[in-house]
């Protein structure tokens, strides 16, 4: 057999496919006031965690990248465009989605984009920029997330671990869905290496 007639007799479904999806931190500092440091989020429309508040984020669809994936979401949810997104992690729990198994890549990026600029849509029934205050103490980054009347926020307990997935692990968590913490956490260690360098 050729490489042709394997292609053509190639069965996809002989293996098990999860869902890919892309989830974006986009983090915005007040040019004005450098220790103002904001996350944007959306309030989930759908189930699970309805009316929770998540990263911006979706489904890879066809024809698609990753990266592509990212940009649409972010523009489709909360109607922002052009912000420089960089490849952050990759989480794969297997349990880390209620419906499925859910392999995400997580893309970060900084801006300075405001709050009127913000159009929540798609599946998204809200979104804001969220002032976000954190503080280490030994290995738990504790923080809180606040945008008008909502209150979110979370410990995350940092080992050393390689994987990223398994370095992270929500000891609390309050309005924020998925394993949004944790991501949210590496996002925050992530500007932090950023800031020292």
């Amino acid at each position: 057999m050729n490489e042709k007639e394997y292609l053509n007799s190639y069965d996809s479904n002989r293996y098990w496919k999860p869902s890919m999806a892309a989830d974006i931190l986009v983090f915005s500092f007040d040019e004005e006031d450098d220790l103002s440091l904001k996350l944007l989020l959306i309030k989930r429309k759908n189930h699970p965690y309805q009316g929770c508040w998540a990263l911006p984020g979706g489904f890879l669809e066809e024809g698609e990248t990753l990266l592509e994936t990212a940009h649409r979401e972010l523009k489709e949810e909360t109607g922002i465009t052009g912000v420089h997104l960089k490849q952050l992690s990759i989480w794969d729990d297997p349990d880390r989605d209620k419906r499925t198994r859910i392999i995400t890549l997580a893309y970060l990026g900084v801006t300075s984009v405001k709050s009127e600029e913000i159009i929540a849509s798609d599946d998204a029934s809200e979104a804001a920029l969220f002032d976000l205050m954190y503080e280490y103490e030994e290995n738990v980054l504790s923080y809180t997330l606040s945008a008008d009347e909502n209150k979110l926020s979370a410990k995350i307990l940092i080992n050393q671990r390689e994987d990223v997935s398994k370095k992270f692990e929500i000891l609390e968590s309050k309005g924020i869905a998925f394993d949004h913490p944790k991501l949210i956490a590496h996002g925050l260690e992530r500007l932090q290496e950023r800031k020292s360098c």
